[in-house]
């Protein structure tokens, strides 16, 4: 599983990302493509209202990036399943966060056409901070697939796998209503009887010295 170490955002900062075709992490927004959006929002600011306030900027700068913008300023609505989409745009997005960190992955909705299983489109991301105490070896026992035991022997290796599954069930939309230890997500591209082929990408972001290093792994789908 590719990880490339790239830059985080300092405490109160914010750094945009594109995911280019050869699966390298490169700096700034790609409207045609998959962009992602990363803030250190400040301490104090972990509720869930300045989240989504940062997430609704995000939407509306990367709108404004685009030839085809959308009709109106970003509503978000949630499917029966409870994805986040935005009736009426341009876009499909997925967002996640991890104490004071924030992250968005945005896309066209043709992006994966004919693969977008709904409105709410089908990328998905997660994040997780490093340093944080985890019961890991339990975690791994009852969530973890045979095939990714290998992977998780340190605390990256462990976040890659839990990331990457998180990103898989968010981007079909079903989220944790699926066995996560049926779900191998070492596989390349991961497949799986019930949300079918997926491709999943993970990168690590370190550094400047008061940042916090996360990783990061995003879903969407796989040719069938």
């Amino acid at each position: 599983m590719p990880l490339a170490a790239v830059a985080a955002p300092a405490s109160g900062g914010q750094v945009v990302f594109s995911l280019r075709p050869n699966d390298q992490v490169a700096l700034g927004a790609d409207p045609q493509g998959i962009t992602i959006y990363v803030a250190a929002l400040a301490q104090s600011t972990q509720q869930s209202v300045p989240q989504r306030k940062q997430i609704l900027a995000w939407l509306q700068a990367h709108d404004r990036l685009s030839d085809a913008h959308s009709a109106s300023s970003p509503s978000l609505q949630t499917t029966t399943l409870g994805k986040p989409y935005w009736p009426g745009s341009h876009w499909q997005f997925n967002w996640s966060h991890s104490q004071h960190m924030l992250a968005l992955a945005i896309a066209p909705r043709t992006l994966f056409a004919p693969h977008r299983l709904d409105e709410a489109g089908s990328l998905g991301i997660d994040i997780e901070c490093l340093g944080r105490q985890r019961a890991r070896p339990t975690l791994v026992q009852r969530y973890f697939h045979p095939d990714e035991h290998a992977h998780a022997d340190d605390e990256n290796g462990f976040l890659r796998i839990w990331t990457r599954k998180e990103s898989l069930v968010k981007a079909h939309g079903l989220g944790l209503r699926i066995d996560l230890k049926s779900l191998n997500s070492a596989a390349s591209p991961v497949t799986h009887p019930v949300i079918g082929n997926w491709h999943c990408h993970s990168f690590a972001l370190h550094g400047p010295p008061d940042a916090t290093g996360l990783v990061v792994s995003l879903s969407w789908p796989a040719q069938r």
